[in-house]
């Protein structure tokens, strides 16, 4: 009955979240866990939509989808589901599947235009750093590699720049699940960390967010390592910002 959060709770992150989250945006939750914090977003949106009703206004939600490889985990929150205090408008939102984050085509089917086309996150990343003060300038850490101003540049071999359709979510939340996956240390964990972060841009649309909740700090050389394997091979050199306050890195 206990679930095992390592990590913030929703409630210490949610002003962060609400820079790059609305209410009509669809939200994958990658490694979700027995405690996932698409459920409480849940939970704080019915609150907030008896404020709303009060008042005659009526909010639109997006899909709220929940992963986990774990079928056990799954099962475990659907019988748990009667118990969230969500509006039935929230519940019919809120998605738990039993996934593989490296191959989620059973939920997110694959277009043959887009596949392996990777997304350029820039549009959503200039307003976030300039309206949340915990942001950080990396560039005396990484002055080859970080920017200012400009695009995120996708330059992944893969890249399908006439690709015609993308996916429908708009946020990937990832809570400890690529801290998980790079336990190993290895080459196959940087691939399978990979072969996740590739997989999650597939699924997103062209101006998705991507937040990573991990216990890495990015002055310790496992994050220079994530960097140089993973994500400047996915997104480019140019990241627009990168916001990162204690444990919580957005980006």
């Amino acid at each position: 009955g206990h679930n095992h959060t390592w990590y913030y709770e929703y409630a210490d992150i949610k002003p962060l979240l609400d820079e790059v989250i609305r209410p009509e945006h669809c939200v994958l939750e990658l490694g979700c866990g027995d405690a996932p914090l698409l459920t409480k977003m849940a939970e704080c949106y019915t609150a907030e939509e008896r404020q709303q009703e009060e008042v005659g206004e009526e909010r639109k939600y997006g899909q709220l989808v929940a992963v986990d490889y774990s079928a056990s985990v799954i099962s475990a929150l659907e019988r748990a589901r009667r118990k969230l205090e969500v509006s039935p408008r929230l519940d019919a939102c809120l998605e738990f599947r039993c996934l593989d984050a490296r191959d989620m085509s059973s939920r997110f089917p694959r277009h043959a235009a887009a596949t392996g086309a990777a997304r350029d996150m820039s549009s959503r990343f200039p307003r976030h750093a300039a309206t949340t003060g915990a942001a950080r300038d990396m560039s005396s850490r990484f002055p080859r590699r970080a920017a200012a101003t400009g695009a995120a540049t996708a330059r992944s071999a893969e890249v399908d720049a006439d690709a015609e359709t993308e996916g429908e979510v708009d946020v990937v939340i990832d809570k400890g699940t690529m801290d998980a996956m790079l336990c190993g240390g290895n080459a196959a964990a940087f691939r399978d960390v990979s072969a996740m972060l590739r997989e999650a841009l597939r699924c997103c649309k062209s101006n998705c967010a991507y937040v990573l909740i991990s216990h890495m700090q990015f002055e310790q050389p496992q994050f220079e390592d994530v960097l140089d394997s993973v994500i400047f091979p996915l997104l480019g050199e140019s990241l627009c910002a990168v916001c990162f306050t204690g444990e919580l890195l957005l980006c």
